[in-house]
């Protein structure tokens, strides 16, 4: 058939159209007539815009076997149907009026120009074309209505005429070429920017991520898709002019993220004894889509305390399942050690686990120094007994000054079970003090101190403190050791004044105040939390709590006071109902080594010094050492020079520590204690072996023991 396309009889172009009857003869981007008969008469389906009506652009007076046009329609709007697509979702595409002939809903039964591609199946009856229209669930074929006047073209399940494709020969437009993916469609292990590019000059191209077809209405491509997780990406190109569509083009990304697990949360605490034990914890660690091995290491200050095997697991396919790793603890020094494990691979989020130990060293056992001998105005020999695994002995040699406190300050907490609580003050000032002017106050659960004198928690003080002595308040019902060096017993009332202020719980701070004024406190009195102490949260319930001999003062600042650690913190703390430091307190005095002091490297049990001052007393103690170890110091020794350089009598073993008179003796042997002013203090009968007597008294003691004397300071 031969149209002449024109204006009533000016003739501007002719073009070839052929009838087809095949799918074979379906090419994307080809011009095509979509033809109705009535009579003899031929009809054309062109678009009309304006009331959404198929309407007729060409009649052909012919039928359909003659190719030769009898005349051309006045009509001018195009009637080229563009085929794009592939077969199965072919789309009828309308160049001029850049829309796509679509089936209407089965109220309205007509088709229009659409943005939105409807895809068609077309198949072939004998000559005619049998076009199904996916846009309607029941009438969705193309037929042609020759009953109709004029006749039109609409969209029936069943009846009416059938249509005929005519295609335009010699000039159809090849489809723009499909779209290509960068990178390839696969599988990675990271988040991907993918590409899109078609070989068609100034391609259009168009895509969807949510699985479905995509047409030119959908996102236009104008930058690298970002793919974070698994997507299928669909696209479809077109040429510049937004026609001529190449097929739908489809590419899966699995994002498969390598991951590593490790079904401990912690690892728990291990214990050993320094280069005699080890401890040891197992962990099980896993991975999915991993792209390399998984790698084990230990960092930090302590990661020379353990190890790890093994220190590489394999991946094998990318997937590790139950794989044992064993974390091992071999201290090299004693003391607490803390390392992490790092569990790494390739573009996977590490792992890390803390790793904590506890190590105990061996000992060596503390030397016991022995009285002096060969005794001289300006010099003496030191003694001691040798002690087994020693290669060696460092002899410490100095004299005392002993400072005094600016005021009174708590030295001691106990939070015991039941009711065994109790608070030591200690008075270091070096005289004896009026303590009416000083209270005691508890801030109940954080609420701050007590302002009214009557208040539970509000303790007024009376009587007085000798100096170096300590003054100890209880609960009434408090354990007999404690009540024995009590000087005050609380008994507990929720009326009277002080009734509850030595009733404490573990979260409610003490302060020791003066006229008034805070001096000394123990805890946060903002606080309701369980009193920390050295960097231990837990320390002020269930523990006793001693101020270090090295402090000599009080401290309102909590937080300094307390430290975060045992060495800079002012406390030390001791299980729960430790009361053996209970009624005295030892405070250092300023120790000043003699010139040479320490004496290291001594390889004998004496060691004779020389060139000293005879109007001065001195003291020493030994400590034993091996290669790899250090025992504590001996016990103290005093010597007193005098002006004749002849020994005074001071034979006995005695030495303090902790509050007490530790000396040896035979059972049975009479033991005296005097006070620097020949006051009688103890009077009692020694037992065989090492003798300990505590003491409230402070500063200079003489020892008896039988007929042997010494002199301690306490």
């Amino acid at each position: 058939m031969v149209l002449l396309v024109g204006s009533m009889n000016t003739w501007a172009q002719v073009k070839t159209y052929k009838l087809i009857n095949s799918v074979t003869e379906l090419e994307a981007g080809a011009k095509y007539l979509i033809i109705g008969q009535k009579s003899s008469v031929a009809y054309a389906l062109g678009l009309q815009n304006t009331n959404n009506r198929a309407s007729l652009t060409v009649i052909i007076a012919s039928d359909l076997i003659s190719v030769e046009p009898a005349t051309v329609s006045t009509d001018t709007k195009p009637f080229e149907i563009t085929l794009g697509g592939t077969a199965g979702t072919w789309t009828l595409y309308d160049g001029v009026n850049n829309g796509y002939l679509y089936a209407a809903s089965t109220t309205s039964n007509y088709l229009r120009n659409q943005t939105t591609a409807t895809n068609w199946t077309i198949t072939f009856s004998g000559n005619a074309a049998v076009m199904t229209s996916s846009a309607s669930a029941s009438r969705n074929i193309l037929r042609f209505n020759d009953t109709n006047n004029p006749p039109l073209f609409s969209c029936y399940s069943s009846g009416q005429t059938d249509v005929y494709l005519y295609k335009l020969q010699g000039s159809s437009t090849p489809p723009a070429a499909a779209p290509t993916f960068t990178p390839a469609p696969g599988t990675y292990y990271s988040a991907q920017s993918v590409s899109l590019a078609s070989t068609t000059t100034d391609a259009k191209i168009y895509y969807t991520t949510d699985g479905t077809a995509p047409t030119s209405a959908s996102t236009l491509y104008t930058a690298p898709i970002a793919v974070a997780a698994t997507t299928t990406i669909k696209a479809i190109a077109y040429d510049a002019s937004d026609a001529n569509p190449s097929a739908v083009v489809s590419a899966e990304y699995i994002i498969a993220t390598p991951t590593i697990t490790v079904t401990e949360t912690t690892i728990p605490a291990m214990t050993a004894a320094v280069g005699e034990t080890t401890d040891a914890r197992t962990i099980t660690v896993g991975g999915n889509n991993l792209t390399n091995d998984i790698s084990l290491a230990i960092t930090g200050t302590d990661a020379a305390q353990f190890s790890v095997s093994p220190a590489t697991i394999a991946k094998g396919t990318g997937t590790v399942t139950d794989q044992t790793v064993t974390i091992t603890y071999t201290p090299t020094t004693g003391g607490t050690h803390t390392a992490t494990l790092e569990i790494t691979s390739t573009d996977a989020v590490s792992v890390t686990r803390t790793l904590t130990g506890t190590a105990t060293a061996p000992t060596l056992d503390a030397p016991v120094a022995t009285d002096e001998t060969g005794v001289s105005q300006t010099g003496f020999t030191a003694n001691w007994n040798a002690v087994a695994g020693a290669t060696e002995y460092q002899l410490d040699v100095y004299t005392k000054t002993l400072a005094n406190a600016p005021d009174l300050y708590i030295s001691e907490y106990g939070e015991g079970s039941g009711n065994n609580k109790y608070i030591e003050i200690f008075n270091g000032t070096g005289s004896t003090v009026d303590l009416s002017s000083y209270s005691l106050k508890q801030s109940y659960n954080g609420a701050g101190w007590p302002i009214e004198t009557t208040s539970v928690y509000y303790l007024a003080l009376s009587g007085t403190l000798a100096n170096n002595d300590v003054y100890v308040i209880s609960a009434i019902d408090a354990n007999a050791t404690i009540l024995a060096q009590a000087d005050l017993k609380i008994t507990y009332s929720t009326s009277a004044a002080g009734g509850k202020s030595i009733y404490f719980t573990g979260n409610d701070a003490l302060g020791l105040f003066k006229n008034d004024v805070l001096i000394d406190v123990f805890g946060d009195p903002s606080s309701n939390s369980t009193i920390p102490v050295a960097g231990f949260s837990t320390y002020g319930q269930d523990h006793t709590i001693i101020r270090k001999s090295t402090i000599n003062k009080g401290n309102t600042d909590w937080v300094a006071s307390s430290g975060t650690n045992k060495t800079d913190s002012e406390w030390i703390g001791y299980p729960q109902d430790t009361w053996t430091y209970v009624g005295a307190h030892t405070v250092n005095t300023t120790l000043a080594p003699i010139t040479g002091s320490p004496f290291t490297g001594i390889t004998t049990n004496s060691f004779e010094l020389t060139g000293l001052n005879n109007a001065n007393t001195y003291y020493f103690t030994v400590t034993a050492k091996n290669a790899t170890l250090t025992s504590l110091p001996s016990n103290e020794i005093e010597v007193a020079l005098t002006l004749t350089g002849l020994k005074t009598v001071k034979d006995a073993r005695a030495w303090t520590a902790n509050g007490k008179v530790l000396f040896t003796a035979a059972a049975g042997e009479t033991v005296e204690i005097y006070n620097g002013t020949g006051q009688k203090l103890v009077s009692s009968t020694a037992v065989d072996g090492l003798n300990q007597i505590s003491l409230a008294t402070r500063g200079v003691l003489v020892v008896k023991v039988a007929n042997r004397i010494a002199k301690v300071v306490l």
